[in-house]
């Protein structure tokens, strides 16, 4: 199963475009909304949506899309059920919502529009949604014993007729799928990737240590992140970006020094996120204490090797991919 947030709309647009006809259509669960056409559906979330104007975007989309491998168990009962129960670790209730199941399509899948201004006139928080909605949809997955289901591109691939270069590739993507909707940091990233017989490599600028790129081996393949559909900047929307997050010491200084340019790329080395992780030591937030009347650097508890640390950082800009 997958979960995906879409861009906003208006309550409306979305009537008319979930419960559309054309697609064959059909509302298998909602709460608290009128639905005897899209212009009542739309009235009524509306008329909630007002009792809070400080609520910007109060709209919210969510599709949820199944592997076809899942299409004899999709009843209407039983997607409305995940449909709901996705909803509530969500943290999405006591709100107004409609679940719509289309047949377009040869996967099963279903749309959720809710309203985030609840029936009490508060807000619903959408902070971080797009991790959390990750990790409950593969937990419910796993619950519900589903098929894993990949992209909706990767959905209409026959895995089966594939062979050579195109079959590994396949094969590797589902298993970063699966390992990145297994994590919630790197560390997890990491070992769910050993656990695939899969590893992954960054590409490591020796002055600047701005990250250029990931790859990934699974025995003799070697493919770039960007054609397993998990490049850097793609991952750093997972679990943030690993400059940020690692403090350099005198052994990853060493490492970075010695090591061997990648080959084509100029003073760029290839490090594996294993060692990487080994070597860098996880930054930490010293605590600032303000005081009255002024103070030193000693006032805020910082000893002579966190001072170095702060140097070395502070002139750091994280790299920006052009898309």
């Amino acid at each position: 199963m997958i979960a995906k947030i879409n861009p906003n709309r208006t309550f409306a647009v979305l009537a008319d475009y979930t419960n559309n006809k054309e697609k064959d259509a059909r509302i298998i669960a909602h709460k608290d909304v009128c639905i005897v056409n899209n212009q009542a559906i739309a009235d009524s979330f509306e008329a909630q949506a007002s009792t809070n104007k400080r609520v910007r975007n109060p709209c919210k989309h969510i599709s949820l899309s199944f592997s076809p491998h899942d299409a004899n168990r999709m009843t209407d009962d039983f997607m409305a059920k995940i449909a709901e129960e996705y909803l509530a670790r969500m943290g999405i209730r006591n709100t107004q919502y409609i679940v719509v199941r289309h047949n377009d399509k040869d996967h099963p899948h279903c749309h959720i529009v809710y309203n985030r201004v609840d029936n009490d006139g508060n807000s619903i928080s959408d902070s971080n949604n797009y991790h959390r909605s990750r990790k409950i949809a593969y937990d419910l997955t796993v619950e519900y014993g589903l098929h894993i289901a990949s992209s909706e591109r990767d959905q209409k691939v026959k895995r089966h007729r594939l062979k050579g270069k195109d079959k590994t590739r396949y094969r590797m993507k589902d298993k970063i799928r699966e390992a990145r909707s297994a994590s919630k940091n790197w560390q997890q990233f990491n070992t769910e990737l050993k656990k695939r017989g899969i590893c992954m490599n960054i590409f490591y600028h020796k002055r600047s240590h701005l990250i250029h790129g990931v790859s990934f081996t699974e025995g003799i393949r070697h493919l770039t992140g960007v054609k397993l559909n998990a490049s850097y900047p793609i991952l750093c929307k997972d679990f943030g970006d690993l400059a940020e997050d690692i403090a350099y010491n005198a052994t990853l200084t060493a490492f970075v020094a010695t090591a061997s340019a990648a080959e084509g790329v100029a003073k760029v080395i290839s490090i594996g996120l294993d060692t990487l992780l080994e070597l860098a030591l996880p930054s930490q937030q010293q605590s600032v204490s303000s005081g009255i009347g002024g103070g030193n650097n000693n006032d805020r508890n910082w000893n002579d090797d966190d001072k170095k640390r702060k140097n070395n950082n502070e002139n750091y800009k994280p790299y920006k991919f052009r898309r």
